[in-house]
């Protein structure tokens, strides 16, 4: 399944995407794989796409210049 496709899904009405766009936007950046940081900018993992975020530890991390909180 494609995550960003069920998003754009949900926040489209009549098939006419709606002023949710920017969560779009955040998700398919988010989907392409990149270097994680943790909140204080230090590398934790390089070229990781969203799976790969399950085996970090709780917290927040920044993915392609999104937040993604793992809980």
């Amino acid at each position: 399944k494609n995550v960003v496709d069920d998003w754009a899904r949900r926040f489209k009405i009549d098939g006419t995407p709606t002023i949710m766009d920017g969560i779009q936007n955040a998700l398919e950046n988010v989907a392409k794989s990149g270097t994680v940081y943790d909140l204080s900018g230090r590398q934790v993992k390089k070229n990781a796409t969203l799976n790969d975020l399950k085996g970090l530890g709780r917290g927040i991390y920044i993915l392609n210049g999104v937040k993604v909180m793992v809980k």
